[in-house]
């Protein structure tokens, strides 16, 4: 329900519907009726979520690549329908994710060549403000690891378990110590490590 501009509702509408009118009551998301869907999260015009099994879906304006959906979606400004964003099977599976105002974070634990498994952050859609963490500083239109937290990981043999994302930065959250550690835009001091400035590489 809402506004669905830009394909935000995921709806089918019939022939004679407005697809750009406002709904006021909810409606059923077709096209995810057979998936159990365990977590939702919306952003600005766009939605994320994530099935009991694993699968995460996108839809919505996709100015900014932030569906995760390859280049031709972005070309296409925006998707209608739920989309499955796609994973390598086997070496990736999707612990939580989360949507921020035109740019995504995934928490996954990825298998590595060396059968070791980690959990890390993926990070896709606008890069302003260095909301993607320490990707590059260029839009993407799929999921790139956050390296910057991988080393984290990697240093303090932590273990994330949640995602939270913000406007244009982005918080995750450790299973056993309970620290955040966050990256993006920190002109408010929504990082909360003391400055106001933003952060590609995430702190404490």
């Amino acid at each position: 329900w809402g506004k669905n501009k830009w394909g935000g509702l995921g709806q089918d509408f019939e022939d004679d519907e407005d697809p750009e009118e406002d709904q006021f009551k909810a409606r059923i998301v077709k096209e995810l009726m057979n998936q159990p869907i365990v977590e939702i999260s919306a952003g600005y015009q766009h939605c994320t979520c994530t099935s009991f099994g694993g699968r995460t879906f996108a839809w919505g304006r996709n100015n900014f690549g932030q569906l995760g959906l390859g280049k031709e979606a972005f070309d296409a400004g925006y998707v209608g329908k739920p989309t499955e964003i796609k994973w390598r099977p086997g070496s990736e599976k999707v612990i939580r994710l989360s949507s921020g105002y035109n740019h995504c974070v995934c928490l996954i634990q990825i298998t590595r060549p060396n059968k070791v498994n980690e959990i890390t952050a993926f990070a896709w859609g606008c890069p302003d403000d260095s909301r993607l963490g320490s990707c590059d500083h260029r839009m993407h239109f799929t999921p790139q690891e956050v390296h910057g937290l991988t080393t984290i990981v990697r240093k303090n043999h932590w273990t994330f378990k949640d995602v939270k994302c913000g406007g244009a930065h982005t918080l995750v959250l450790e299973k056993f110590n309970g620290l955040v550690v966050a990256w993006g835009q920190g002109r408010y001091g929504q990082l909360g490590y003391g400055h106001v400035w933003d952060r590609a590489d995430p702190v404490m």
